[in-house]
């Protein structure tokens, strides 16, 4: 019997013998971390509570092979799960989107208030700004720039050309840059003297 050092290490030990109460806590305690991983990849809330759901049920039946010594890997660990379930959706989803002809975004069309100035943006913002990219370019950003995958990566996981990853991290930029300007519009100076 190996010997249980903390309470995460407890909790996943619980899990791995399919104990309910055990699960539902470990998936309480790692929920906001997940909702907000997955809305990162999503187009909605909805659409990220569902990689959430299926990344936990991969969670749950990969943990019963895994041994307990892994427990301080435990987040890293469950990141790839869920990054990779919301690769596996967008994979599913991809011969939809292929088919979509996904041309230059605008604005006034996103139904996106772009009249106030903003000093700051939140979390909720930029998650806002990641859901408005055509979904192709939001998961080849998403990848890159939180995930740190290469082109090549990228490339290989989504079953992609390397060009087109650089392509659409190319054009996710210079919408989101597009989008993010709007709110930082300063008035011009205008020079009495």
């Amino acid at each position: 019997m190996r010997a249980i050092h903390s309470p995460l290490q407890a909790l996943i030990v619980d899990c791995q013998a399919g104990d309910a109460r055990a699960q539902e806590k470990l998936y309480y305690q790692f929920y906001p971390y997940a909702i907000s991983l997955a809305l990162h990849y999503s187009s909605n809330r909805e659409l990220a509570e569902e990689v959430v759901q299926d990344a936990y049920v991969k969670c749950f039946k990969a943990l019963i092979k895994l041994d307990g010594d892994f427990v301080g890997n435990f987040k890293p660990w469950f990141r790839r799960i869920l990054v990779n379930t919301a690769i596996d959706r967008f994979r599913a989803e991809r011969k939809r989107l292929m088919t979509e002809e996904i041309s230059d975004v605008h604005l006034a069309d996103l139904g996106y208030d772009i009249n106030g100035a903003m000093a700051v943006f939140d979390q909720q913002e930029v998650y806002g700004l990641l859901q408005l990219l055509p979904p192709a370019y939001r998961m080849v950003f998403n990848l890159h720039a939180l995930e740190g995958f290469t082109h090549a990566e990228i490339a290989e996981e989504l079953g992609i050309n390397e060009g087109t990853s650089k392509s659409n991290l190319y054009k996710a930029r210079k919408i989101l840059q597009r989008l993010s300007d709007r709110f930082f519009d300063t008035p011009q100076v205008v020079n009495h003297g």
